[in-house]
């Protein structure tokens, strides 16, 4: 499920969750080929050149599911850590790649304290499986982090894995 520019957030993330409900709990189903970082020509229709993407990161999905190839995914967030009250360290797990881009200026990550979101106003490398947050305010309640939530997320400038496919986080 990629995009769209108009929709409910919280419905579109509902419909993305419970497709990895589905992988999770149902034999030989799988989530393969994102799609959320890619280019619309209109609402909710990928462009020609993001439908070419895709198309790539489907028949990578296949040859993974095939045993052809290694991997169809890029990195994805192993867990989230408060260091001080206007910094979150973001921990990656890396399915194939080493690293990731860019190193700074990372869009699509919210930082809510008890359900306000909060202004980020860096996102930059740490390391390479760490993305370090930092936040306008302070967080003084319960910490929660998300990554492209939603229907029509950021993606500016979005994680990439530095595998040949640059697979998106």
């Amino acid at each position: 499920l990629g995009r769209c520019t108009t929709g409910v957030a919280a419905d579109w993330q509902g419909i993305r969750n419970a497709l990895y409900w589905v992988e999770g709990n149902i034999a030989d189903t799988y989530v393969g080929a994102t799609a959320i970082d890619l280019a619309l020509m209109d609402v909710v229709h990928l462009t020609a050149g993001a439908q070419t993407t895709h198309g790539q990161r489907m028949a990578q999905t296949v040859l993974d599911i095939l045993g052809n190839e290694t991997y169809h995914r890029g990195p994805s967030i192993n867990y989230a850590s408060q260091i001080n009250t206007t910094t979150v360290d973001v921990y990656l797990s890396h399915v194939s790649g080493t690293d990731f881009t860019p190193t700074s200026a990372i869009t699509g990550f919210e930082i809510l304290d008890s359900g306000t979101p909060e202004t980020i106003n860096t996102a930059v490398r740490q390391s390479a499986s760490v993305i370090r947050l930092t936040i306008a305010g302070t967080i003084t309640g319960t910490l929660s982090v998300r990554y492209l939530y939603g229907a029509n997320p950021t993606i500016t400038s979005p994680v990439f894995d530095n595998t040949a496919m640059t697979l998106p986080l």
